[in-house]
């Protein structure tokens, strides 16, 4: 076996030896079952690659998924070449369209090739760092709320006088349940009294 350098076939000769223990003038060889064995040899291959996640099913509205918290963030898979060389990617997959809170799950990993066709390994010696990943994945509540501002009449100035346009017109928050349902659908950004303000003036605000 010490002349097999590189992959391929090799027949081997097959040659008895004794233990130390017996000496070879004591034993007569009458037969080999096998004159010679065939041996393929691969080449041993390392890949790493990330763990992604395929959500599956449209989320349900007035929600919001964000990016998924992976423990393995990446799999490395070792073996024959023929085996390692077709694996492009590592996925998990989760049903979302019921989501309404966030999910920690332990989720199966699968193996894709560059067609995204599922890798069946077909060698026992093909080993994989990880078969399983721990999940999380952060679900928000969202709401869509109009910005809007309370203004006070004063100094001859009235509000059939003031022309205030609002850009962005709403913005869009998310948060837990319990927080998001005690939003009204109007959020009030200030109270100008406008009396006090110039001519084509412009306000910034900060959320």
């Amino acid at each position: 076996a010490s002349r097999i350098k590189e992959p391929g076939i090799y027949a081997l000769t097959c040659n008895v030896t004794f233990p130390d223990t017996i000496r070879s003038s004591d034993v007569d060889l009458i037969r080999k079952s096998v004159e010679s064995i065939t041996v393929t040899v691969n080449r041993l291959e390392e890949k790493t690659v990330p763990v992604s996640l395929e959500r599956i099913g449209a989320v349900k509205e007035g929600y919001l998924l964000e990016k998924a918290e992976m423990d393995p963030e990446s799999i490395t898979v070792r073996g024959p070449d023929f085996d390692v060389n077709r694996v492009a990617k590592a996925v998990v997959s989760l049903d979302v369209s019921n989501l309404e809170e966030t999910v920690e799950r332990t989720l199966d990993v699968t193996f894709l090739d560059e067609n995204d066709e599922v890798v069946e390994f077909s060698s026992e010696a093909t080993t994989v760092s990880a078969s399983q990943i721990s999940m999380s994945l952060p679900v928000f509540r969202t709401k869509e709320l109009t910005l809007a501002v309370n203004t006070v009449e004063g100094g001859g100035v009235f509000n059939s006088n003031a022309q205030i346009d609002i850009e962005p017109k709403s913005i869009l928050v998310k948060g837990d349940s319990e927080e998001i349902d005690q939003l009204e659908d109007v959020f009030v950004l200030d109270t100008l009294e406008l009396s006090a303000l110039d001519d084509h003036e412009e306000l910034n605000y900060k959320f």
